[in-house]
């Protein structure tokens, strides 16, 4: 099949992706282009979103290593003071208890 393919233009023309593009039309080309953008965004997303995970997990450690070794007045004082992170919920639950 490949054999096929490779003489399919004639006995002089090359059947590489560089040529392919080079003698594609408009379309075809701009339809490349517009593939190679998304994936381009797509990695974006998909490094943002692991950044914002990391930071997460690492937020979540801290607050448990927190919560295991300090008392609930100290976690609230923490709370007031941090970023969002697991620490704000759990300073609503406890004012919603107390």
């Amino acid at each position: 099949m490949i054999n096929v393919l490779m003489q399919a233009g004639g006995p002089g023309d090359k059947l590489d992706f560089i040529s392919l593009i080079a003698h594609a039309g408009a379309v075809p080309k701009a339809v490349l282009g517009l593939l190679a953008f998304m994936s381009v965004i797509s990695w974006f997303v998909i490094g943002t979103k692991w950044l914002y995970l990391a930071r997460a997990y690492r937020r979540s450690v801290s607050f448990v290593e927190r919560f295991w070794n300090s008392s609930l007045d100290e976690m609230w004082k923490q709370s007031e003071s941090s970023a969002p992170s697991p620490v704000r919920p759990f300073a609503l639950s406890t004012e919603e208890v107390s």
